[in-house]
C-alpha cells in the first residue's frame, strides 16, 4: 500500500527536477541578454505550481502553441472571445509560434508559455515590442486553454491568469529599469464580452476611457496601464526583486 503511493511521488519528484532545470536552463542566456542575475528572473517566472518559460524554436513548442490556440475542447462563446471568432491553420499557427521565438531571441518582445508542473502547456503570453524608440505603447496578449481560464489554485490569491500577468508587469518594468524595455504603457485590447479578461485586467492595474479598436479581429476595447521608469529599488546579486501583485 505505501509503495503504491511511494513510488509515483517520487517520479513526480523526479519529473518536477527535471522540469525545474530545463526552465532555468532556457532562462540562463537571457539572464545574460538582460543583465540579470538569473535567480531574480526564475524568481518572477516561478509561481506555485507553475512556470513561465520562454518561447523556444522547437517541435515541442509549436505542438504546445497548436494545441493551445486550437484546443478541441473549446466552446464557440470562448473562440469568439479569445482567438478571433475562429480557429488558426496548422501550419499559420506553427508559422506564429516560431516567428514568437524569434521575437524572443532577438529581445523584441516577450513571449512565455504558462507550463503547470505537471509538464502541461496551458497558455502563453506575449508583450512586444520591447524596444521600438518610435512608439509609448506596447502591447499585451494571452490566452489559456477554457478549463484553466478562471482556476484558482488553493494557495494563490488570484486565479492563474491574474497572478501570471502580475509577474509579467514585474518582468517589463524591470525590462524598463536596465533599459531593454522603452515604452510608458501597456495596452490591451478586449471583445466587449469578455468580463473574465476585463477583470484580469483590472485587478492588474489596467483602465479604459471607452475608446475602441476595430482590428482585423472585430470591435475591441482598449485597456492600459502605466509603466513605472523606477519600479524596482536598487539591490544586491543575493536580494529579491520586488514583484507587482495584482489588487482585489
Amino acid at each position: 500500500m505505501l509503495e503504491n503511493i511511494l513510488i509515483p511521488l517520487a517520479f513526480f519528484f523526479l519529473s518536477f527536477v527535471v522540469l525545474e532545470d530545463d526552465h532555468c536552463e532556457k532562462w540562463q542566456k537571457y539572464s545574460f541578454k538582460y543583465g540579470i542575475q538569473l535567480e531574480q528572473l526564475t524568481d518572477i517566472f516561478r509561481g506555485h505550481g507553475y512556470h513561465l518559460v520562454p518561447f523556444t524554436n522547437s517541435d515541442e513548442d509549436s505542438d504546445a502553441y497548436l494545441k493551445i490556440r486550437n484546443n478541441e475542447c473549446y466552446s464557440s462563446e470562448y473562440i469568439k472571445l479569445y482567438a478571433n471568432g475562429k480557429l488558426q491553420k496548422e501550419n499559420d499557427c506553427r508559422k506564429t509560434c516560431k516567428f514568437r521565438a524569434k521575437s524572443m531571441e532577438s529581445l523584441a518582445s516577450l513571449n512565455l508559455f504558462i507550463v503547470l508542473d505537471t509538464g502541461e502547456f496551458v497558455g502563453w503570453v506575449s508583450v512586444g515590442k520591447l524596444s521600438d524608440k518610435n512608439s509609448k505603447g506596447a502591447g499585451i496578449a494571452y490566452m489559456m486553454w477554457q478549463r484553466y481560464s478562471g482556476y484558482k489554485m488553493k494557495c494563490h490569491r488570484h486565479h492563474l491568469l491574474t497572478e501570471v500577468l502580475g509577474k509579467v508587469i514585474s518582468a517589463v518594468e524591470l525590462l524598463k529599469e536596465r533599459g531593454v524595455f522603452s515604452a510608458d504603457f501597456l495596452y490591451a485590447t478586449v471583445h466587449p464580452e469578455n468580463i473574465k479578461s476585463t477583470k484580469v485586467l483590472e485587478k492588474n492595474g489596467f483602465s479604459s476611457d471607452g475608446r475602441m479598436s476595430n482590428a482585423l479581429w472585430g470591435l475591441r476595447k482598449i485597456y492600459k496601464r502605466p509603466l513605472k521608469k523606477c519600479f524596482f529599488k536598487a539591490f544586491s546579486c543575493n536580494s529579491k526583486p520586488l514583484l507587482y501583485v495584482p489588487s482585489g
